[in-house]
């Protein structure tokens, strides 16, 4: 790689890749903030050589046994009150986090993304006190798919 000069991401970077800087919806899915990330991908072909001296590649015609996919079905769950109140916790955390009221030990972003996409599968997974109905959950929807197959 140093030879290439890639010995680091940012020499990469400016090889393979363009970065763009907007608005993108924070953690909290209240506020706005300024992320960079990647726009597009330039010398293809270069970065595909390389790759391919790591990995293996498939056409996609074999199966290796595994079952046929009949398709999926998207289920909407609406979020319940227990889960509309847990999301303004969130957002109090994160802003606690920001405004740095709170050590990184203790609390963090990371921990919040963790613990609202555990709130959105079953609020008690984060909140023993609270008991919904089970039929307004996404793990009861997801049983209740997979018993159709």
């Amino acid at each position: 790689m140093r030879l290439l000069r890639l010995g680091h991401f940012d020499e990469w970077i400016s090889t393979f890749a363009r970065r763009k800087t907007g608005f993108e919806v924070d953690v909290d899915g209240q506020n706005l903030r300024i992320m960079t990330r990647f726009s597009s991908f330039h010398n293809l072909p270069e970065l595909l050589s390389l790759f391919s001296g790591v990995c293996d590649f498939y056409n996609g015609t074999e199966t290796f046994g595994l079952p046929e996919c009949e398709g999926y079905i998207d289920t909407i769950i609406p979020k319940s009150k227990a889960q509309e109140a847990y999301i303004q916790e969130l957002v109090n955390r994160t802003e606690r986090i920001r405004s740095q009221q709170v050590k990184q030990t203790e609390d963090n972003l990371l921990k919040v993304t963790h613990d609202g996409r555990a709130a959105a599968l079953d609020i008690r997974l984060v909140s023993e006190e609270e008991k919904p109905e089970a039929e307004s959950t996404k793990t009861y929807a997801c049983a209740v798919n997979v018993c159709r197959c």
